[in-house]
């Protein structure tokens, strides 16, 4: 068995790269945790896998089916994007942060923690 350093540092380089994702996605839950009660719904089901998916769908379009779109392959990344853009729209963020946060999820927390009210899905 080799036991050389460099082996040493690839094991370390993925912990360290599984803790940053891990504390990524825990400061997601966070932002989504404030956004659901923002939204008027119990905030333990952002950390509840797939409910999370059609509450959200639910929250940014009205209703809860358009969330089986994400068990469809190839149409879940651009409903997943698309899904982003509008959660921020609806928490009353301008357009900039609303592409910003399509593509990087931790901006979920400036809704979340800022003055942003919900406004409703679009009618």
């Amino acid at each position: 068995m080799d036991y050389s350093a460099q082996n040493f540092y690839d094991y370390l380089a993925a912990g360290n790269a599984t803790m940053i994702g891990g504390l990524i996605y825990i400061i997601c839950i966070i932002g989504w945790w404030k956004l659901f009660e923002k939204a008027g719904y119990a905030g333990i089901l952002s950390i509840i896998p797939v409910v999370n998916l059609f509450v959200l769908s639910k929250i940014a379009y009205g209703s809860y089916p358009y969330g089986l779109l994400i068990f469809i392959p190839i149409v879940n990344a651009i409903y997943g994007l698309a899904l982003s853009y509008q959660i921020m729209r609806r928490f009353d963020c301008g357009v900039g942060l609303s592409i910003l946060g399509a593509f990087f999820p931790v901006l979920a927390l400036v809704p979340a923690f800022g003055d942003n009210r919900y406004l409703g899905p679009k009618h």
